[in-house]
């Protein structure tokens, strides 16, 4: 295929992959995983519970699980066994990461930019922490009931839990420093909690009183937005998906997996023994969005309908600070102190959910953002500080050049995206080696013949000078 853009040759080779005229959202890869105490096994679906996949089985007893979608592992805790294990996506490559000082290991959580992970043990009554690899394990919460399920706000350092041994749902700073309660009335047996960062609510689920809730973060304004019938009902997991509008959950009474809007509206069984999904006693569930879910930039929150315009605001003002050798600590998104290029890395991978390459920042790197941007024409035209995030500029220097296109395709193309919407052509299958090749080439390729015909004349003036 051949585009030719303002005097610009682009050749781009898309072997095996399918071509997507379209700048539609990509739906790609989004899953939902979750663990089951009665199969002891991890396993995973796609978000509206098609294909099932049985990733990892044998375990002693399956408890929390947690997605690294920037490494592409997940995490979880048997408590059979008393380990806490990872792997790849697919459930190969399985590591021990922590094999000592457990007792009843519960729910997992990951502060992937932070290079830790933290969990609960109801038997040391205690929560711990450890490098991502399993390294510098050390306490940092003690002297609790049965701490069980964990949440981040990695916006403001905080971690949350659940305990059914003092009925409370309590959150402290990353380092276990500032213990608070947020939750002490109403629990019976809370279990899952996660956060929407985007309103600043707490979602939970109790299996004793069959009440699914929401709060502001700090415990005010106590919503119940289910309530799990018949009376053998017992929600346990549950998962958040904002942008979409969605809850997940599990229940381990009804050996069901159902998703609802925030507010509690258009229940959906997604998955349930009865019509032979192999559930058994599902615990946790975890959503594995891969970057297809925006996050705002705002550390007090934004409405979910402004959140694109806030996002490339986020990254346009972001790249102008850096570019302007700014100080202000408004900008310093990774807390360490100082205003620097890994705080714009933080912003993208870890508040936005975004990467290089994304530019309708619909989370992944694919045919239709290589269309957006070259329809701009702004690829090495020789004028400096033309191009934004959304025209091809993904390194920040205020220009869409090759560097950026390196930059992206480092990352990786999601030749798997696809959008909702498209007018697909087919082609064959790639080998990965086809693909990469494709990549480079593509990128090689998208010199403006302008440009080369200076560097010839370049050359040959210099090879004169030489004689």
């Amino acid at each position: 295929m051949r585009v030719k853009t303002r005097g610009m040759h682009f050749v781009c080779c898309l072997l095996g992959m399918t071509f997507l005229a379209t700048t539609a959202h990509g739906v790609g890869r989004d899953k939902m995983y979750w663990s089951d105490r009665g199969s002891n096994t991890i396993r995973r679906a796609n978000l509206d519970g098609t294909i099932v996949e049985t990733l990892v089985s044998g375990l002693g007893e399956a408890r929390g699980v947690a997605v690294d979608y920037q490494h592409e592992q997940i995490y979880w805790v048997d408590n059979g066994h008393n380990k806490i294990q990872r792997s790849r996506l697919d459930g190969s490559h399985i590591e021990d990461l922590v094999t000592s000082g457990l007792s009843f290991p519960a729910g997992i959580v990951l502060d992937v930019p932070g290079n830790q992970m933290f969990w609960a043990d109801a038997n040391e009554n205690s929560i711990s922490r450890a490098d991502l690899d399993g390294s510098n394990q050390r306490e940092i919460v003690t002297n609790l009931g049965d701490p069980y399920f964990l949440a981040i706000d990695p916006q403001r350092s905080q971690l949350y839990w659940s305990d059914y041994g003092t009925d409370k749902i309590q959150r402290s700073n990353f380092d276990g420093t500032q213990i608070e309660d947020v939750i002490t009335t109403g629990l019976s047996l809370p279990r899952g909690i996660d956060l929407d960062l985007v309103h600043d609510k707490l979602y939970w689920a109790d299996r004793q009183t069959d009440l699914l809730q929401k709060s502001n973060l700090d415990g005010t304004e106590i919503e119940t937005w289910h309530v799990a019938s018949p009376s053998f009902a017992a929600p346990h997991g549950v998962a958040l998906d904002v942008e979409r509008n969605h809850v997940y959950w599990v229940d381990n009474g009804l050996m069901t997996i159902k998703r609802a809007d925030l507010d509690g509206s258009n229940v959906v069984e997604l998955l349930s023994r009865a019509n032979g999904s192999l559930l058994e006693l599902p615990w946790q569930i975890v959503l594995d969005l891969h970057a297809a879910t925006r996050g705002c930039a705002s550390p007090v929150g934004c409405d979910e309908a402004t959140a694109l315009t806030d996002a490339l605001t986020a990254i346009n003002e972001m790249t102008q600070v850096l570019a302007t050798g700014g100080t202000d600590l408004a900008f310093d998104y990774d807390r360490d102190g100082a205003v620097t290029d890994g705080d714009r890395e933080y912003l993208l991978n870890f508040v936005l959910n975004t990467r290089s390459g994304d530019a309708n920042l619909d989370g992944y790197f694919a045919t239709d953002d290589l269309v957006q941007v070259f329809q701009f024409g702004l690829y090495e035209d020789l004028i400096d500080d033309n191009a934004t995030w959304t025209s091809g500029d993904w390194n920040g220097d205020g220009d869409f050049n090759s560097s950026d296109l390196v930059a992206a395709f480092n990352r990786g193309y999601d030749a798997t995206a696809v959008p909702a919407v498209a007018h697909v052509q087919s082609v064959p299958e790639p080998s990965a080696t086809n693909l990469v090749g494709c990549g480079v080439f593509a990128t090689m390729s998208l010199i403006p013949r302008r440009q080369l015909r200076r560097r010839r004349k370049f050359d040959y003036r210099r090879r004169l000078d030489s004689q």
